[in-house]
């Protein structure tokens, strides 16, 4: 709870305004049966009729009063909620943003999306309502029985039986629901994945036609939430009849022992009507207290998860040690590097050492789950190394500031994201103050001049979500030219070039090749033919560096790698390199 309520900055101004009309609003509420019980004894008893007119006027006043006082504590705790929400939602973009893989990975996407909206959301609703009428209740209560007890005291006692059951019967109720809460936020969590995965693998579905497995899927998740649900809402149900049961025996028990009283000379008439009235009153504010009821299991659930995003230690931050460039500009140096996934049984990579140079390109190739792409996210800290070592210009990447270590290194992701807006916002990722003609150097490095002048907008052409409206050569190329808006010291590209055609594919490397100056590139590819001239091509094997070398180095040297480029190139091919290496 502290971990929410510390990032959220309330007016005090509100809360005390927002006490104030409470108060009004319970004066008025608890007035009324007093000035009733007064027009009965003024009106029946001592046939004033005159007084009769007064009391009507002041009884107005008491309900306008109240009126007034509920409209603006709803106004006012309709406020505190709203910008609660803001808060908390900011509080949670904001510590998801500082997220490494790591976090990312424990909580997973569906899961932090509702968390942001419908566990917010949830919040929101209970905190409006709790302030609203959930603070109302205790007051109300409390005035009503201490009203009860000064005005008729004999029916005080019918309370004394009924108020604890009542209690006791909330509390078990109120422990079940948190139960069911936390079981129905953790389901709706799997079926917005299951729903997520679906959504983003529809064509893949249709394709192998398994669209009644996850019908099955989907189904049987659904119907857990359904059952869940259902026992929750039978227990909420049956509450309401229960309090109707008591509120009616309570009322037959106040009614009897006020009038046997009124018999016996202990109270007057008036003073049994105003009596019924304020344990009216109290059972009113029970009610009240059982629809707060209703909504804390839920809430709670809500509360505890948004907790656990907001409380998480961030795995990966900052470096404070400002330590000076030690080597050339853009070289990256991996020292004995052993890198594990969260939970994982076995490293993914081990003992991995190489240097990459300036001005040069270093390949990194290896059977599909070899390793490859989480060399290139351990740059970059979007994971961090678990023994070893990892230097950018000789400085260890942990030393640095996130964003200056990120600001030198222009990253090309396995799966090109593209953001909805135009092709300008998209390139103006890499660089927020670029220019037309700083689109078109970047465009024309990635082969994507082309198809972007084909388009009516050219650089304000539309780009739907996640690039959809774009052919995946055209993403690839796309968020490449990204990474060259930035002009870094480090080009870091996963497997970048597999959609496209051979002929794109060389031309765009010699595009890269020529601008690369004095930064360095590393580049993971599936295709011996990406990479043939590259100075330093890495072969990983389950994790592991099984050689190092130029392209004729390892062919000639390496049995994995000529296996490999034997698949890929044919051995004729092969042969006719060795022949003439």
């Amino acid at each position: 709870m502290n971990q929410i309520f510390s990032r959220v900055k309330f007016k005090k101004k509100y809360f005390v305004w927002l006490f104030t009309f409470l108060i009004i609003a319970i004066a008025g509420e608890t007035a009324l049966p007093t000035l009733m019980a007064e027009m009965i004894e003024q009106g029946v008893v001592n046939q004033a009729t005159n007084s009769i007119w007064l009391l009507a006027g002041g009884m107005v006043l008491v309900v306008l009063m109240a009126f007034v006082g509920n409209m603006l504590v709803a106004k006012i705790s309709s406020r505190i909620a709203t910008l609660f929400a803001r808060d908390v939602r900011k509080a949670l973009f904001d510590k998801v943003q500082s997220f490494s893989g790591q976090e990312l990975d424990k909580f997973g996407t569906a899961s932090l999306i509702t968390r942001t909206t419908s566990d917010v959301t949830n919040l929101q609703s209970f905190l409006s309502a709790g302030l609203q009428i959930g603070m109302l209740a205790p007051l109300m209560m409390a005035a009503g029985v201490v009203l009860v007890a000064v005005t008729g005291g004999e029916t005080s006692s019918v309370l004394v039986f009924t108020l604890p059951i009542l209690l006791i019967a909330m509390t078990v109720v109120l422990v079940l629901a948190t139960r069911y809460s936390k079981a129905l936020r953790l389901t709706l969590d799997k079926i917005n994945r299951i729903f997520l995965e679906i959504l983003q693998g529809v064509r893949v579905i249709r394709a192998f036609n398994k669209q009644e497995t996850e019908k099955a899927r989907f189904g049987q998740t659904n119907s857990q939430y359904a059952d869940i649900s259902l026992k929750n809402n039978r227990l909420m149900g049956g509450m309401m009849p229960f309090i109707q049961v008591i509120f009616g025996l309570t009322t037959i028990g106040v009614m009897a022992v006020g009038a046997e009283a009124v018999a016996k000379g202990k109270i007057t008439v008036s003073a049994l009507v105003a009596n019924s009235q304020y344990v009216a009153l109290i059972l009113g504010a029970i009610v009240i207290a059982a629809f707060i009821i209703s909504f804390f299991p839920t809430a709670f659930a809500s509360m505890s998860r948004i907790g656990e995003v907001l409380g998480i230690e961030v795995k990966i931050t900052d470096g404070d040690d400002e330590q000076a460039m030690t080597e050339a500009q853009g070289t990256v140096t991996f020292k004995d590097v052993t890198f594990s996934y969260a939970d994982a049984a076995e490293p993914v990579l081990k003992d991995i050492s190489f240097t990459s140079k300036p001005g040069q390109v270093t390949a990194i190739i290896g059977a599909t789950g070899s390793g490859k792409s989480s060399v290139l996210k351990l740059i970059p800290r979007l994971y961090d190394i678990t023994f070893g070592e990892i230097k950018v210009n000789g400085r260890n990447v942990k030393d640095y500031k996130l964003q200056e270590l990120r600001d030198i290194i222009g990253y090309v992701p396995q799966k090109n994201v593209l953001f909805s807006g135009d092709i300008a916002s998209n390139l103006n990722f890499g660089q927020e103050d670029g220019t037309e003609a700083d689109w078109k150097r970047a465009a024309d490095i990635a082969s994507a001049s082309e198809f972007i002048a084909d388009k009516p907008g050219n650089y304000q052409s539309e780009i739907a979500q996640g690039g959809t409206n774009l052919s995946g050569g055209q993403r690839q190329r796309m968020a490449i030219a990204r990474a060259m808006m930035k002009r870094p010291q480090v080009y870091l590209l996963d497997d970048s070039l597999s959609a496209l055609d051979m002929k794109t594919d060389k031309q765009v490397r010699t595009n890269l090749r020529a601008n690369l100056d004095q930064a360095t590139m590393i580049m993971v590819a599936q295709r011996i033919s990406s990479i043939m001239d590259a100075e330093q091509i890495i072969l990983i094997s389950e994790g592991k560096i099984a050689g190092k070398g130029t392209h004729k180095e390892l062919l000639k040297n390496n049995d994995i790698y000529r296996e490999l480029a034997i698949l890929q190139l044919g051995e004729e091919a092969v042969a006719y390199e060795l022949d003439n290496a």
